[in-house]
């Protein structure tokens, strides 16, 4: 068996980056100070506040997630220096800004693998608007996600036909603008660039003169993007948030042949086996309602209720025999990876251990799991076959195994791919433990 090469995620590493100010053509410097005027917004979900420090000198102490810091004025010296702190903190990211005098900036902070990233922009008004009309591009704050259309339409108009007010936005990039616009209200939906497969689907006023950016992020789905729009000076910053959520399910009734599952009153998934993970299907978020049937009894054996949240990705596992079986949902957080890795974590969705550990060529890296758990993230290289096995914590007893191989063709449950984010969860309950080990991105 070969020994596991694997490094454990962290987010710590500091990056030292020069990021030249993306302008606009026209923009308007809407204050009298000649001084640049900077804000942060937190665009980092692992990160629930963030700390500034600009040449030194703290400027912002707690920007929360979600969140954007009103301007302050700075002194003109050309360029600066400007740091990211974890609340605890440690360095996430250092960056050079270069600042021209009498400007607003912008500067998105969001997650790359091992560290932090920024978008830096100059975030003014608009020059020579027409009268009534307004203007909005967009930037992608995420490593995770894939790159995305944007239109901006009637509320019940139909994309089918239409080209994208803003295309193709990438990671870590920013748009021109559009086009002008009427203000009054529109129907925003993102789609994949190049499909019209809707994955963010909001309506929204804008207003008359103004200049708007969209930024787009993760709140843990690898698909699904929240957005946050943003306007100049200190316009404010409005979190929109995503009206759809991902999820799939584990079965892991054993003494269950089939499983038929219905979201709310309508069937989702059928036929089922134990032991086996669906692929995801995407449903409106909020309260939602499942019951799990067993198909050769003709009967539910067990339901949910679960509030899924918008822009977010979760596995929904049954527990236990039918006789006395229970459902969890557990999300899926998904984060940036790096080169020639895959991100891996480990469930106990077991009906009944309490506690359980996971070791992975011969090492320890899940110890005293809870049940309806997930561990932390550990990244493993993709170019190595991997043993593996679940063991109860209280005795040490063998749960299940598994096994990981490099060859596509001789794997027992998957094929490592770099980049991907995999589950490895055991289900099941005494006598009748299994692994499950699925991608979840």
């Amino acid at each position: 068996m070969q020994a596991a090469i694997f490094k454990r995620w962290a987010a710590g590493a500091a990056l030292l980056a020069s990021l030249a100010g993306l302008s606009a053509c026209d923009l308007k410097k809407d204050d009298d100070s000649i001084k640049p005027w900077f804000r942060v917004v937190n665009l980092m979900p692992e990160q629930a506040s963030l700390g500034v420090e600009l040449d030194d000198e703290s400027v912002f102490s707690t920007v929360a997630f979600e969140t954007a810091t009103s301007f302050v004025e700075r002194d003109w010296s050309g360029s600066s220096v400007l740091d990211v702190n974890s609340a605890s903190g440690s360095l996430l990211g250092r960056f050079t800004l270069s600042a021209s005098q009498e400007t607003h900036y912008s500067i998105v902070v969001y997650p790359i693998a091992g560290s932090a990233q920024a978008i830096y922009f100059q975030d003014e008004g608009y020059d020579d608007l027409d009268s009534g009309k307004f203007v909005i591009r967009s930037l992608l704050a995420s490593s995770v996600l894939s790159a995305y259309d944007l239109y901006l339409t009637g509320v019940d108009e139909s994309i089918a036909s239409l080209v994208p007010t803003v295309s193709g936005v990438t990671a870590g990039s920013l748009s021109s603008f559009s086009d002008e616009l009427s203000a009054g209200t529109y129907r925003l939906r993102l789609t994949p660039s190049g499909s019209k497969t809707v994955l963010f689907d909001s309506t929204q006023s804008f207003g008359s003169g103004a200049t708007y950016t969209l930024a787009l992020f993760s709140r843990g789905s690898a698909t699904l993007p929240t957005a946050m729009l943003l306007t100049p000076n200190d316009g404010g910053a409005t979190v929109l948030p995503n009206s759809l959520s991902r999820l799939r399910v584990v079965q892991g009734t054993p003494d269950v042949a089939k499983t038929r599952v219905s979201l709310d009153g309508v069937t989702t998934y059928q036929s089922i086996p134990f032991g086996s993970a669906t692929d995801y299907v995407t449903r409106a978020a909020g309260s939602r309602t499942l019951s799990f049937l067993d198909e050769d009894a003709g009967r539910d054996y067990a339901s949910l209720s679960a509030t899924l949240e918008g822009g977010r990705d979760y596995t929904l596992f049954t527990q236990g025999l039918a006789s006395a079986a229970t459902a969890v949902a557990i999300e899926n957080r998904h984060a940036p990876i790096s080169s020639g890795t895959v991100r891996t974590s480990f469930i106990n969705a077991t009906g009944d251990q309490s506690a359980v550990d996971a070791i992975v060529n011969y090492q320890p890296l899940a110890a005293s799991l809870a049940r309806n758990s997930r561990s932390d993230a550990v990244e493993l290289y993709a170019s190595v076959q991997y043993d593996g096995a679940f063991y109860a914590s209280a005795n040490s007893a063998l749960l299940s195994s598994f096994k990981i191989d490099t060859d596509s063709t001789t794997y027992d449950y998957e094929t490592f791919v770099a980049g991907g984010d995999y589950s490895m969860a055991v289900v099941g309950t005494a006598g009748s433990y299994k692994s499950v080990v699925f991608k979840t991105n």
